[in-house]
């Protein structure tokens, strides 16, 4: 009703509003950043028909979030990261921080108006990410941003991924590293890999590897809930009797099998009300699971905030009923909702009153009315 012309916010976020039917009919234009933008999401809002401009916004927030933008053009089957903005210079550099010629891959550096000053209280990471500029102003630094990138002939940059172990999941920048240090302070672990996995297109989550015999997976994410945010707690951890090896001793990721997504069968609890099994269904396909128990845990099945509102839309299409997000905050089974959903006096028989469609132009106008 606020008639928005701009969204601004991380791709995961406009692929769970445009699978809900959640853009209105006035946005213009989307500026997406955060983390890495499909070609295919920016086409599906083109075909909305009444979107204009989608546009990349890359940058790392030591250089103020955003630093170079591109419009991706529609029917493009690519994105690229673009033109530096007003004020920022973007450099592609060789081991010798050297400009790599156009086409060829190197490092890339960042400098400008944006720039942070470095690291509260961490003088020594400062050093290491930023440096003195040789191609700018002098006592100007530049930023080491750990990305591969490389300048196209047609002045834009190219995206080529990372040259460390980060990884973005739902806009969350994440050192994996440092929950697998959180995992290894459980006495009954002796290894832990932590890699981001995307086992369904579109869902990237994170997913734990431990070699712990007789090690339980659910007690562990409870208790690294105590130790990292949500957003770090790995969607499900697989605890395995050993790493799987390349011929040369090291750690083979690409063997690292996907975790199990069915609730292991002694945890199952059938439906046993109508709300129960309408509500089960939903989580099973929007967690891409083959079955949910009325006990199991939304969070310890791989759900997540931006799933959340999927449940939620589902549950009103099913029930008539608009539950607040925090309700599945609080109520983390399918059996929590359903009684919150019993206390609402919803059920998926008898839905809730149907949506009324209200004239904005006529409450624009009133809201227009001069005071007397």
């Amino acid at each position: 009703d606020q008639d928005v012309r701009l969204a601004v916010m991380v791709p995961t976020a406009a692929a769970e509003l445009l699978r809900g039917g959640g853009i209105p009919r006035s946005v213009r234009a989307f500026n997406l950043g955060g983390e890495a933008l499909p070609a295919e999401l920016a086409q599906a809002l083109y075909e909305l028909g009444h979107v204009r401009a989608v546009r990349n916004l890359y940058g790392p927030t030591e250089d103020t979030t955003y630093s170079t933008w591109s419009r991706v053009p529609p029917a493009s089957g690519s994105v690229r990261i673009g033109r530096p903005v007003p004020g920022t210079r973007a450099y592609v550099l060789d081991g010798g921080l050297q400009p790599q010629p156009v086409g060829v891959p190197g490092e890339m550096y960042l400098a400008g108006e944006g720039l942070a000053r470095g690291y509260a209280g961490r003088p020594e990471l400062t050093a290491e990410r930023f440096l003195p500029d040789p191609f700018g102003p002098a006592g100007s630094r530049m930023y080491r941003v750990m990305d591969r990138a490389r300048w196209r002939p047609d002045g834009e940059l190219e995206y080529l991924g990372r040259t460390d172990q980060q990884v973005k999941v739902r806009g969350f920048r994440i050192e994996p590293g440092e929950i697998e240090a959180a995992l290894l302070e459980e006495p009954s672990i002796r290894e832990a890999v932590v890699v981001a996995r995307e086992d369904r297109p579109g869902e990237r989550r994170l997913v734990g590897y431990v070699v712990a015999p007789g090690g339980d997976a659910a007690g562990l994410r409870e208790r690294l809930r105590g130790r990292l945010p949500e957003y770090m707690v790995p969607a499900a951890i697989v605890v395995l009797d050993a790493m799987p090896l390349t011929a040369s001793g090291k750690l083979d990721r690409r063997a690292l099998p996907a975790p199990d997504a069915a609730a292991p069968a002694a945890a199952y609890v059938a439906p046993r009300t109508p709300a129960e099994e309408v509500l089960a269904g939903i989580w099973a396909d929007v967690l891409g699971v083959e079955r949910v128990g009325v006990e199991d845990d939304f969070f310890d099945l791989g759900g997540h905030s931006l799933l959340a509102t999927r449940v939620v839309s589902r549950v009103r299409q099913a029930f008539g009923t608009e539950l607040p997000m925090r309700t599945l905050f609080e109520a983390r089974t399918v059996a929590g909702m359903a009684g919150r959903l019993e206390e609402l006096g919803a059920t998926a028989e008898t839905p809730g009153p149907a949506m009324v469609v209200v004239d904005r132009s006529a409450r624009r106008r009133s809201r227009e009315r001069p005071r007397t």
